[in-house]
């Protein structure tokens, strides 16, 4: 893979702190509902956020 210029760089981290921020909030909503289908659902977007902060990581460490 071609190495990252810098701008594009700091573009890949600001969305990795994004995202784990998303995560957290998911994971702090889903302890909060009641719900079982919608604490599934937040549960599923946090997981979904989580993978992609590895996935951008793995970009940012290749």
């Amino acid at each position: 893979m071609a190495k990252l210029r810098a701008h594009e760089f700091l573009h890949v981290q600001e969305h990795i702190r994004s995202e784990a921020a998303a995560a957290s909030a998911y994971r702090q909503m889903a302890g909060q509902c009641q719900d079982p289908e919608l604490k599934q659902f937040v549960e599923a977007q946090a997981q979904a956020a989580e993978n992609l902060v590895q996935q951008l990581t793995g970009i940012l460490q290749g």
